[in-house]
């Protein structure tokens, strides 16, 4: 015994076959959602090093000339390495932040030679006057 299908059947079963193809493409997923950072803003360090320096460097407080109506504010952190030869080669930029925690804007990245056991100064100033915090980020040079 043959099995035929009328042309109308077969029409209508292959409709409900590319129907299901067609929403089951459809199906969307909802985008991954951005995980919270358990570290607050008060609790990340001003002072940034990379890991390969961290324990080659030591920081003094910071000098901060706090900003008034004419002058923007102005940070200098003294560093030096720790050990007794060769010295490091260093990256450092500043980023100065607003009294919301916004990025202002940054110094752009600067090189400096420190020599075994010298200090030396990083400095950089905010671009305006709005500035009231800042980070310090210190990587090797490249």
């Amino acid at each position: 015994m043959k099995f035929f299908l009328t042309p109308g059947v077969r029409y209508m079963a292959f409709s409900c076959v590319w129907l299901l193809l067609a929403l089951g493409g459809c199906q969307s997923t909802a985008p991954h959602a951005g995980k919270a950072d358990l570290l607050s803003m008060e609790q990340y360090p001003r002072i940034v090093v990379a890991r390969d320096l961290h324990k080659m460097l030591v920081f003094s407080d910071p000098i901060i000339e706090v900003p008034s109506e004419s002058s923007p504010m102005k940070v200098t952190v003294p560093v030096r390495t720790k050990s007794n030869r060769g010295g490091a080669f260093v990256q450092y930029q500043y980023a100065f932040i607003d009294a919301h925690g916004r990025t202002l804007s940054t110094s752009g990245w600067r090189f400096q030679r420190l020599p075994p056991q010298w200090r030396r100064d990083l400095t950089a100033a905010a671009l305006n006057t709005d500035a009231v915090d800042f980070r310090l980020e210190v990587i090797g040079a490249r």
